[in-house]
Parts: C-alpha cells; structure tokens; sequence
C-alpha cells in the first residue's frame, strides 16, 4: 500500500509540475506578445542639431514595439513644435518630451534665428512695442534731410522685417521691455545701423502673410504740399442777377448738354 501511495503523489506531483511550468511559458509568451505590439511614436527624419528650434517637417511617425517605447516619447509632432532640443537628436531617434524645453533667455536669440541672417536689437518705444509681438512682420522708414528739395524726406529702407524677439518675449508669452530684435541680412545690418545715425527710424506694421516687397518712392516735402490742392472752379455771377434767372440759365444748359 505504502508503494503504492508513494506512486501516486509522484504522479500527482509531476502532473503539477507539469501544469505550473505550462501556466509559467504561457504568462511569458503572453508578456512577450503585449510587448511586440506596436504603437507609433513621433522619430527625427532627419539628424536635429542640438539647440535647434523644432518644426514639423523635422519630424514623422515609426510603428515601435511596446516594449522599445521610451519614457516621455512623444505621439504628436505638434507637442514638440516651436520647442529646442537640449541633446542632438539622430535620424530615426524617439522625440523625447524630456530633452525639449520652450523658447526663453535661457535658451538664447540665437536658435531663431534664420541661416544667413543676423539678430540686430534695438530700442523702441514701450508704447510701440506693446503691440508688436514676435512673428510680426515690419516695414522701416528712415526719414532725413532731402538733398534735392528744402526740408526732408521719407523713404521705405527695408521691408518684409520679421520680428525676432521683443524684450524677453520670444514668443512664448516673456516679458516685453524697451528693445526688441528682427532678423537681417549682414549687408541690411550695416544699412540700418547707418539709417539710425542719419535720420529718424519709424516702424510700419505689415498685414499678417503679406510678404509682398513693393518699389516705392521716396517722399519728398513738395509730394506733402501737392496732396493739399484742391481743384475748384469758382462760379461768377454777375452783378444784378438774381436767384431766378440763375435757376434758369443752370436749366437751360443741363437741356443742351442732354440733347
């Protein structure tokens, strides 16, 4: 009997091993599965160097296995637009919630502004520059002594000027002060730093996507005067008419001209 036994909680205890090693591999196969299912995930298309002001067209999609998914991965490019990356991100890499951070002083002028062009900052008046936000778009008119006529003129020095930065607002909602930065080209640069010693500087605002550069004349202070005419032709009436014979005479000429 006692063989017996000893038989039957072997058997027993094998059928449990059994049982508990098939229970262990499905749990692991089942782990495995959940985490080759694939989500998509927000990767570089391109090598982004570091402190670079992120825009859509850097970015697209990839199919990533679950389990390969990093820690603050982003899933939508629009999360990371406008935002500057603290590390290199490669082609091909995750876009990681973590390595990007808003524009601010911290982050510098210099990552917005556009290849070949230079950030030049200048003074303007607070008034002004409370309602001039970065993105906006200025004309610069440069106003001084006119070489052919008395007094002066005003000419259009540069146009389509895209606003970098005012005060500390770098388009993230910062502290606007009395300065404010756009973008020019090394030659522009030289130009207007010349204007601001020759003449007074006045800032014209553009209609938001009008990129448009137009040929415009300068004005001279003859043009001022010449908008003041007006052209009017005096009737004469003569001594001794009166109010009738006016009335008739007007009649008369409007039934002329009709025929």
């Amino acid at each position: 009997m006692g063989g017996k036994a000893g038989l039957v909680i072997a058997a027993i205890a094998g059928m449990l091993a059994v049982m508990f090693n098939g229970w262990y591999l499905a749990k692991k196969e089942r782990a495995l599965e959940r985490g080759l299912i694939k989500s998509r995930v927000v990767v570089a298309v391109r090598d982004i160097p570091k402190r670079s002001v992120i825009k859509t067209n850097m970015l697209g999609f990839m199919e990533i296995p679950q389990k390969y998914i990093q820690p603050k991965a982003i899933r939508d490019p629009k999360a990371a637009e406008g935002l500057v990356n603290l590390v290199p991100i490669s082609r091909g890499m995750q876009v990681l919630q973590s390595s990007l951070v808003p524009l601010s002083k911290e982050t510098g002028l210099s990552v917005k502004i556009p290849m070949e062009m230079r950030g030049i900052v200048t003074k303007a008046d607070t008034n002004l520059l409370s309602l001039i936000n970065p993105g906006d778009h200025l004309d610069i008119l440069l106003t001084l002594p006119d070489l052919n006529y008395s007094g002066d003129c005003v000419i259009t020095r540069l146009q389509n000027v895209i606003v970098l930065s005012v005060g500390e607002d770098f388009g993230n909602g910062g502290k606007k002060g009395n300065f404010f930065t756009f973008a020019l080209t090394p030659e522009q640069c030289q130009l207007f730093t010349l204007a601001t010693g020759e003449g007074k500087i006045t800032y014209i605002v553009r209609p938001y996507n009008d990129s448009k550069i137009s040929n415009i004349k300068k004005t001279s202070q003859p043009a001022l005067y010449e908008r003041q005419k007006v052209s009017v032709t005096p009737k004469v009436v003569s001594v001794g008419e009166d109010s009738k014979q006016i009335e008739k005479k007007d009649a008369l000429k409007v039934e002329k001209e009709g025929k």
